[in-house]
């Protein structure tokens, strides 16, 4: 869970429902389904969001954000690299998936950054 670092809100959105945290400042018509959508509400200062840790990690490295409940965590999904099994792996696609292996094993980039916040 993720709110802005100077401003709280009036509601906050878990798993793609709008739940009501506080009174509602205004009218509630539309849930907001896109996950950048989101990001900028809570920029926006309009309340808390459950979101990727990818995507709020430079907002967390540059304190615009800070995380309000660290036990609270969205489930994350394996990166899978396929290819045809009946053809040669081309020099291209090796070097794609040595570098993802590389970059997110054995965590991903932002996983740091989720760290340090959450032990402040």
């Amino acid at each position: 869970m993720w709110r802005l670092t100077s401003v709280t809100g009036s509601f906050f959105v878990l798993l793609g429902t709008m739940m009501y945290w506080r009174e509602s400042t205004g009218p509630m018509s539309r849930k907001i389904v896109r996950c950048k959508a989101i990001l900028d509400t809570v920029l926006a200062g309009q309340g808390i969001a459950l979101l990727s840790d990818w995507l709020v990690a430079e907002h967390l490295t540059a304190d615009q954000l800070e995380q309000v409940l660290p036990d609270v965590r969205t489930h994350g999904f394996p990166i899978h690299a396929v290819w045809q099994k009946n053809q040669l792996l081309s020099a291209k696609v090796r070097h794609v998936v040595d570098l993802l292996a590389a970059r997110f094993s054995p965590d991903a980039p932002w996983e740091a950054v989720s760290c340090k916040s959450s032990q402040r």
